[in-house]
């Protein structure tokens, strides 16, 4: 679960596409670090008992509280967002095949809105119950081999993610000494043809929950210029949520 660039609309909105198709890697180095990350997360047992996750928290911008956090995540690609700042409170979901965003002051609640393009996108991506590579083999995502960089004085792997249906891409840099994550990269199209980096995402505070590893400390720099902090108080595994709790509301 890589809580990054939390907020297409706060900052821009944020967050696993549905898949049974398998990624069929022939890549044996690949393969072999991946093997490697999810024996380091916790081993394929214990993430496969996880499958759903609440998660509370605090996210700040820039240094300064903007919202109290509360993420609700179900394997494979369920994710509600619940952000609440003074007298207002943003709710953003997606349930796999739909993603919505709706907003309520004084808890007089607005228009609940279908999100698409890079907005979907954003969600989709944060609805990981723990990070993409774990469920290598259950996803249609392509993954790729990147040429190893240094993440400040540690050498990584890099590992570049594509989904189908979502714009841009991912890198993902695994320590080679932990096989943990440093940081996660997200690039956009930029309209030329190219891309261009949306966001930068540093994981530390590692805990385990439930026999897996997850990041408590999550920072965010945006191609804005912003950034941001999401640190979470309390992460609780498997507690039992329905699907309609992901639907768009009526």
């Amino acid at each position: 679960m890589m809580r990054s660039a939390l907020l297409v609309l706060v900052l821009p909105v944020l967050l696993f596409v549905s898949g049974h198709a398998r990624a069929g890697i022939n890549d044996p180095e690949l393969k072999d670090i991946l093997d490697r990350h999810i024996e380091a997360r916790g081993g394929l047992y214990a993430i496969k008992d996880l499958v759903s996750l609440r998660s509370e928290g605090d996210l700040t911008k820039d240094g300064e509280h903007i919202a109290d956090v509360i993420i609700v995540q179900k394997y494979p690609d369920k994710i509600r967002i619940v952000m609440d700042h003074d007298v207002t409170k943003l709710t953003l979901g997606y349930d796999g095949k739909t993603c919505w965003f709706s907003k309520s002051i004084n808890n007089h609640k607005g228009d609940c809105i279908k999100l698409e393009g890079d907005e979907q996108s954003d969600i989709v991506r944060e609805s990981d119950i723990i990070d993409p590579l774990v469920h290598y083999r259950d996803t249609p995502y392509t993954y790729r081999l990147a040429p190893a960089q240094d993440v400040d004085g540690s050498a990584t792997y890099v590992i570049k993610i594509t989904r189908p249906d979502t714009s841009g891409f991912e890198l993902y840099y695994l320590s080679e000494e932990s096989l943990l994550p440093i940081q996660r990269e997200v690039f956009l199209p930029d309209g030329n043809g190219g891309t261009t980096r949306y966001s930068r995402s540093t994981y530390a505070d590692w805990r385990t929950v439930n026999g897996v590893l997850l990041p408590y400390l999550v920072e965010t720099q945006l191609s804005s210029g912003h950034s941001q902090t999401l640190q979470w108080e309390t992460i609780s595994p498997n507690t039992g949520v329905f699907d309609y709790y992901f639907k768009k509301p009526d």
